[in-house]
């Protein structure tokens, strides 16, 4: 009979204690996890649920994973849908051909909104609701009718991407663990994959109403997570500014998602999921080629440095560590002279 000491100790225990045994996830590093976190200054941070001991691993890991998302592009085919927005509302006797007709034209001036639903709510042919039921049925999802609700600040958007995709989530479930982000006008997958990798929530796509939506956005004049909106024109940029921040605020955890044209990377320190009253969090929204157009010129002298720090040339700031002192000895004069002769 074999005696496991191992349950006479209380569950959380060992948890912690199996957590100061991970290894770094860069296959030449040996470093430990228990070991480098009384030995260095630099604790290490989780890239999901993989530890890394210093900034240079969690580099090269991130480039790596920015390599691969980018690589994978998510596009939207826009095929188009079985039944369209115009068909939905004739179907149903809702407006009639001259309706849409006048709706399209003050649509083709610049008028009555973002599109022709909106141009229909603007000339009082139908109801907001009513756009956003047809807009459901176009999308083949769902429609949310409810108020739309200060979520915690694991599951909420940044407020640049809810501006840019005209979206927010709306409800979670802890008992499915679904998470569903509504969107105004379009659904957008690359958000929705967004927003499984950073929350670990299962996205279901749904659409609100614009005027939910707006009210939403005016309550989070100050949100969950700090937000940094920024610019990059190349993959060690992008890199460069996620380990940046997320040693500048001591992170401990960090995840990212592609999204369209922006890189969303959720930096968590302190307790690290940043629904607790002292934790820091912050949100990083990297724009992809937003300087590239207007200043080709930072793109070849950011691709220049990358080759060199490639090839050796120019060490990583990050990959700079400082020596331990190293403790010597002086030797005696006669033991000197004895060697000599």
């Amino acid at each position: 009979m074999q005696i496991s000491y191992r349950h006479l100790l209380p569950r959380g225990l060992r948890t912690w204690l199996r957590s100061l045994i991970v290894e770094c996830g860069m296959p030449d590093c040996r470093s430990f996890h228990l070991s480098h976190r009384w030995l260095s200054r630099f604790p290490g941070i989780f890239l999901y649920q993989t530890w890394y001991c210093c900034p240079a691993c969690l580099r090269e890991a991130l480039k790596q994973r920015v390599e691969a998302q980018l690589a994978v592009s998510i596009t939207d085919p826009r095929t188009p849908p079985r039944m369209p927005f115009r068909l939905v509302l004739l179907a149903a006797g809702k407006v009639s051909e001259e309706q849409l007709a006048t709706a399209r034209n003050l649509r083709a001036k610049g008028l009555g909104g973002e599109d022709v639903g909106d141009a229909l709510v603007s000339l009082g042919y139908l109801a907001e609701d009513e756009v956003s039921v047809a807009r459901a049925v176009e999308a083949g999802c769902l429609f949310y009718g409810g108020p739309v609700r200060r979520m915690i600040p694991d599951h909420e958007l940044p407020l640049s991407l809810m501006r840019q995709f005209r979206a927010a989530t709306v409800h979670y479930s802890r008992l499915t663990g679904r998470l569903l982000v509504g969107f105004v006008y379009r659904v957008d997958h690359s958000l929705l994959q967004a927003v499984e990798q950073i929350t670990g929530c299962r996205a279901e796509p749904c659409i609100i109403t614009a005027s939910a939506w707006k009210r939403h956005v005016l309550e989070l004049a100050e949100p969950a997570f700090e937000e940094i909106d920024e610019a990059a024109y190349s993959q060690g940029r992008i890199v460069g500014m996620i380990v940046d921040h997320a040693i500048g605020i001591g992170a401990d955890k960090v995840r990212m998602g592609l999204c369209s044209t922006a890189i969303w990377a959720r930096l968590a320190g302190g307790s690290g999921s940043g629904s607790g009253s002292g934790s820091v969090g912050r949100d990083l929204v990297i724009n992809l080629a937003a300087e590239a157009a207007s200043n080709p010129d930072l793109v070849a002298e950011e691709v220049r440095r990358e080759a060199q720090r490639d090839a050796g040339k120019i060490a990583p700031a990050a990959a700079i560590r400082t020596p331990r002192p190293v403790r010597t000895t002086e030797i005696p004069v006669f033991e000197r002279r004895s060697a000599a002769l």
